[in-house]
């Protein structure tokens, strides 16, 4: 399922106090033409392998509505089992974000290094 997320800024604001929430109405029109997200997530894997590590995959995707448009996965970290193939544990380590349009991974020095840090903390 592909979710979009659309980000807000809010500010506190003096209002009932009753429990009565407040409400908002959006409206949201897109009209652009976005990267396939298989297809983002397939370069998305193929920058984990070449620059993180064999062991690691993205899943997830959510289109975010903002400037760059871009697709976000969760990184996650496979460690099989030797004993019994075909299993094994999966961990969390991380988000990766890939340009929408051009297909490119974004903050590729810092992400890489939140990685790295990551996956070595979750084997430890």
């Amino acid at each position: 399922m592909t979710v979009m997320t659309v980000p807000t800024k809010t500010k506190p604001v003096a209002g009932p106090r009753n429990g009565a929430a407040a409400r908002m109405q959006v409206k949201v029109h897109v009209d652009t033409e976005v990267m396939d997200p298989e297809l983002a997530r397939r370069r998305a894997n193929v920058w984990l392998l070449e620059t993180v590590g064999n062991l690691l995959g993205a899943e997830n995707a959510e289109l975010i509505l903002s400037e760059p448009l871009r697709w976000r996965y969760d990184v996650i970290l496979g460690l099989p089992d030797l004993a019994h193939p075909g299993t094994g544990d999966l961990f969390r380590v991380g988000m990766i974000e890939v340009d929408a349009t051009t297909g490119e991974v974004l903050n590729q020095e810092e992400l890489a290094q939140e990685l790295h840090t990551s996956a070595a903390a979750a084997v430890r």
